[in-house]
C-alpha cells in the first residue's frame, strides 16, 4: 500500500484545499478524465456528508493498492442516512450524493471501522 494523502481534519476543516489536494492526486493517476472527473466528484461528496452529517475529528486517507486508488473519509457521526440506503425524492435539495458515489466508483462501501464511520471509495487504475 502507497500513501499519497492523510489528512486528520480539524473542527473547521479546509474543504476546498482538501478537494483540490484529492483532485490532483485523482488527475495524476486516472487516465480517463471522465472517470477522474467523476471520481473527483464523489469524493467531494464523501466529504460534504463528513462535514454535514458527520462530527470532528474527521479524517482522509488516499492509498493505491493492488491497483486501485482508494479514499477513505471518516468521522464520528452517526451514518445512519448512508446505511439507511435510501434516496429521497429526486426533487429534493439533498439525498443524491449516495448514488453519485456508487456510480462513479469501481467499488465503495461504507460502515463502522476503527471507532469512527468510514466511506471507501475505490476506481481501478
Amino acid at each position: 500500500m502507497l500513501t499519497l494523502l492523510d489528512l486528520s481534519l480539524g473542527p473547521k476543516p479546509d474543504m476546498a484545499g482538501t478537494r483540490h489536494k484529492l483532485a490532483a492526486i485523482i488527475a495524476d493517476l486516472v487516465a480517463d478524465q471522465e472517470c477522474a472527473f467523476a471520481f473527483t466528484g464523489a469524493c467531494g461528496e464523501a466529504l460534504n456528508n463528513a462535514l454535514i452529517h458527520g462530527q470532528h475529528p474527521r479524517h482522509v486517507l488516499c492509498t493505491v493498492e493492488h491497483g486501485t486508488l482508494c479514499v477513505k473519509v471518516q468521522d464520528h457521526g452517526s451514518g445512519v442516512h448512508m446505511l439507511a440506503g435510501e434516496m429521497c425524492d429526486p426533487m429534493c435539495e439533498h439525498g443524491r450524493g449516495i448514488a453519485t458515489i456508487r456510480q462513479a466508483c469501481s467499488a465503495c462501501s461504507w460502515g463502522w471501522s476503527e471507532g469512527a464511520f468510514t466511506c471507501r471509495l475505490e476506481i481501478a487504475l
